[in-house]
């Protein structure tokens, strides 16, 4: 049998419906890693393997999945997860695509907004300002974006998603 935790950074297991890490634990779970005792005590914790994955658990016992932890944003103390902006802001019609990542400015860190348009605009400051104004208006103070730049399009790995380190390198 199969057992599933959603758990928070201390490890406390957290009630239906609130974000936390995927953990399992189970018969067809891996040992570890193949010589990497390090790894290993680091994603197989008292006998749970910590997934790196976001997510939240319904009552029924249904796991829905948000994204990588890894793309967590830690700001004001708030985890923010870059898919709420990104659902957010592709709602608005001319967004094709979205991506929200973690900037730096003078060391603190910020939210950074990349969309793609369907149609090229001969505005684009004018663009970022309603897309600032749709954030602060949807999202939590904590959430929204310090900065939006638009692209032609987000850049792309090999395998055809999005490039998250390109956008993370990118200024806003």
């Amino acid at each position: 049998p199969m057992e599933i935790k959603i758990l928070d950074a201390d490890g406390v297991e957290q009630p239906f419906g609130v974000k936390g890490e995927i953990c399992i634990k189970g018969e067809n779970v891996m040992a570890g890693y193949w010589k990497n005792p390090k790894s290993t005590a680091d994603t197989i914790v008292d006998g749970w393997l910590h997934t790196g994955d976001i997510g939240t658990m319904d009552k029924d016992g249904v796991v829905t999945y948000v994204q990588r932890l890894k793309r967590m944003i830690v700001t004001s103390g708030y985890n923010v997860y870059p898919n709420d902006i990104e659902q957010e802001v592709l709602k608005l019609d001319y967004i094709n695509e979205a991506c929200a990542v973690q900037g730096y400015i003078d060391s603190k860190p910020i939210i950074k907004l990349f969309v793609s348009l369907y149609q090229p605009t001969d505005n684009p400051d004018e663009v970022c300002k309603l897309i600032k104004e749709y954030c602060d208006s949807k999202l939590e103070r904590f959430s929204r974006p310090s900065a939006v730049t638009i692209l032609d399009a987000l850049p792309k790995t090999r395998m055809a998603k999005i490039d998250f380190m390109k956008l993370t390198d990118m200024p806003p």
